[in-house]
């Protein structure tokens, strides 16, 4: 996001210190770099399979635990996770579906701006 009164990205923080205004100019801040994932690979293991659609289901409508990369889950790329993500998977594995878009057949980033964060993908360095 553009903002004139941020200079492109750059900020000045300043504050006091036992009376003494202390000044740091020119703060850069960025984004943290992207986390490389395979889009449907839920469970981490490198291998898409049916594991992986019931992954999702254990963790949208059971007890199941968070998967460590959300974008993994978002089978359809939406930036939403919810129950077309493990139908869209499950119909691509054994009914002839859509592929998933990438990354899916090699590790790489979401190129979808969304909310869904990737902690970590052990299956991608």
């Amino acid at each position: 996001m553009e903002d004139d009164h941020y200079r492109g990205g750059y900020v000045g923080i300043f504050g006091y210190c036992n009376g003494t205004r202390v000044e740091v100019d020119d703060v850069s801040i960025t984004e943290p770099p992207a986390i490389p994932f395979r889009r449907g690979d839920v469970n981490a293991d490198a291998t898409l399979n049916i594991s992986d659609p019931i992954f999702i289901l254990n963790y949208q409508f059971g007890s199941g635990p968070s998967p460590t990369c959300l974008k993994t889950a978002d089978v359809n790329d939406n930036g939403v996770l919810n129950l077309a993500d493990p139908i869209w998977l499950l119909a691509f594995l054994f009914s002839g579906g859509p592929t998933p878009p990438e990354p899916l057949s090699e590790c790489g980033t979401d190129p979808t701006a969304d909310k869904l964060t990737c902690e970590s993908h052990p299956p991608c360095p």
